[in-house]
């Protein structure tokens, strides 16, 4: 049997111990409709795992530790020695509506990293009169990112087709590679120097904001994250769009701040001061800032956690709608920048990665772990935006009879005290048309509530009649 052994970066083995914890485990959920009269059955989708297994060497790994405790992706060179049955699960529900529940639930399952990496869950309902499924595939945060994950979703709508109409796509013949991680690229290509290094640890010594929910919004008994799906069609999704341009800010601020108004008011109604000096992440992807952008379908991790720290009055007045997107918009360029490398002060913060691990590996159990890295926690909120580079650059190869209508990603929040963030905004730009996926850690139903994001201006995830009369001004 050919093993190819793939060591971890310390910041792999970094991600893995909050994978651990029950964080950052990445999933997307595809919707494919197709034909009432053609049913997919469970052995449709184990020859997708088989065919999806052959191109992806991640997709054939497990972990194994050395006796020094060191890490490695244990890669098998030939699918003969693979086996996807425990892996792929399938369930028929009565109705849409049951998805999010069940996904929910899923979000506490952690995967058994010894025997694989992955997993995938087919859920198949009726709509509006229409045959869909749902399928869900899971990888860690370590070897994937929004736009790894979603491609994914049309590969597997490809090989679907192809199998349903007896031909072959070039996803079932062409094997991939294992491709090199983030930092051996951004060593090849010099990004980063000495200086640049010097100043990511001078950056971050610098005290900067904070934002975390009050404690009145958190549950301090319950585990797990909650969910929640939005849509646009595609009219609405270019108003919304639009309204961001026409405004002269790009669309990632202009949801921050639709969604800082809103916990502007929502702090109001609770009686509690406005808040400032806050701070949020941003997760940009390496993979569309390099020349020649990397393929999305290659499975790996190249998504950069960027800190993005606002300072009063420049921001927190919530008086001018869009001079406050503007002010997030700039800054959120100025620190996604590569030339300036600024987007890498928190993957390559190699002194903060390495203490996070010996904290891992001297404390005596996971939840004490968790504490001490809550306690320490300055940030409650990340935005993750794969925007139209999905819709622009993949497309279903062949089209048949099956669609992707839709397609979400989050990833887990399952940490025992909460690490770091409590809702996670993911966006993506699908068939022309938004799609949103929220994640929030569990928090108290009574006081946060999610509803459907108008495409009027407000565009909020709350319903808040003070913060629409504000942008409309």
């Amino acid at each position: 049997m050919e093993i190819i052994k793939k060591p971890f970066s310390s910041y792999d083995r970094s991600l893995y111990y909050f994978n651990k914890c029950g964080d950052l485990l990445v999933f997307s959920i595809g919707i494919i409709e197709g034909d009432e009269l053609l049913i997919l059955k469970k052995d449709v989708f184990k020859k997708v795992a088989f065919f999806l297994m052959k191109r992806h060497p991640f997709l054939r790994a497990n972990i194994l530790t050395d006796q020094e405790k060191n890490l490695f992706f244990n890669i098998n060179a030939h699918l003969a020695d693979c086996d996807c049955e425990d892996d792929l699960l399938f369930f028929h529900l009565n109705s849409r509506d049951e998805l999010q529940s069940y996904l929910e639930e899923f979000t506490k399952k952690k995967l058994d990293y010894e025997k694989k990496l992955w997993r995938m869950i087919i859920f198949d309902f009726n709509e509006n009169g229409k045959k869909k499924y749902g399928i869900s595939f899971w990888l860690p945060l370590f070897i994937t990112d929004g736009l790894n994950i979603t491609a994914l979703q049309i590969e597997i709508a490809n090989i679907l087709n192809s199998l349903v109409s007896n031909t072959e796509c070039k996803e079932m013949i062409v094997p991939l590679s294992v491709t090199e991680n983030m930092f051996e690229i951004t060593n090849r290509k010099n990004l980063i120097g000495k200086d640049q290094l010097k100043n990511i640890e001078e950056i971050n010594k610098i005290k900067t904001s904070k934002f975390k929910f009050d404690p009145i919004f958190k549950s301090e008994n319950e585990r797990g994250c909650k969910i929640k799906f939005f849509n646009f069609t595609e009219i609405e999704s270019n108003k919304l769009i639009s309204l961001s341009k026409q405004n002269g800010t790009r669309f990632t601020a202009f949801i921050m701040t639709c969604f800082y108004y809103s916990i502007q008011q929502l702090y109001k109604e609770n009686n509690l001061s406005d808040p400032v000096d806050i701070k949020f992440g941003v997760a940009a992807n390496l993979r569309i800032r390099l020349d020649p952008i990397l393929d999305f379908n290659n499975i790996g991790y190249f998504s950069c956690l960027v800190p993005i720290n606002t300072v009063y009055p420049k921001f927190g007045k919530y008086e001018n709608f869009f001079d406050d997107a503007k002010y997030l918009d700039g800054i959120i360029q100025e620190f996604t920048s590569v030339e300036s490398g600024a987007i890498f002060n928190e993957s390559h913060n190699f002194s903060a990665t390495s203490e996070t691990n010996d904290m891992f590996e001297k404390t005596s159990n996971i939840q004490d772990f968790c504490s001490i890295l809550s306690s320490n926690s300055t940030w409650d909120v990340v935005i993750s935006n794969v925007g139209t580079y999905l819709n622009k650059y993949k497309h279903q190869n062949p089209k048949g009879s099956l669609l992707l209508k839709e397609i979400y990603f989050t990833d887990t929040q399952n940490s025992y005290p909460s690490i770091d963030a409590a809702i996670l905004i993911h966006l993506i730009t699908w068939n022309n048309q938004l799609m949103f996926m929220i994640s929030m850690g569990i928090v108290k139903k009574t006081q946060l509530q999610w509803s459907r994001p108008k495409t009027e201006p407000s565009a909020s995830p709350y319903r808040t009649k003070r913060t629409e009369k504000k942008i409309r001004k």
